[in-house]
């Protein structure tokens, strides 16, 4: 509803996302850098949640670009995800965004 009238649409199904908890970044040798993260509260993961999880890099902030998805390069280790960024080698800055979608 709003000024200009209303509109009633079937049921919908709501589902709310947090942000995964970033639990360690770890610097690998060779430059590399490595990505720990849980589900929000702390709880573990499952290896069937992967392919919700989206990992993205940016140099700006501005500019994302997706790195991982559907699970791709995500290694689950007692209920933690861990990703690699072989990308970031030789890299002055990067910025990391990770979401479940």
């Amino acid at each position: 509803t709003n000024a200009i009238g209303s509109a009633l649409s079937s049921n919908a199904f709501v589902r709310v996302l947090v942000p995964p908890r970033l639990r360690s970044v770890q610097v690998l040798p060779g430059g590399q850098f490595r990505l720990h993260f849980l589900d929000h509260d702390g709880n573990p993961l499952t290896a069937g949640l992967s392919s919700n999880y989206v990992i993205e890099v940016s140099a700006d902030l501005q500019t994302w670009t997706a790195i991982s998805t559907n699970g791709s390069g995500l290694n689950l280790t007692n209920g933690e995800f861990r990703f690699d960024d072989a990308g970031a080698t030789g890299v002055s800055r990067r910025y990391y965004r990770i979401y479940e979608r």
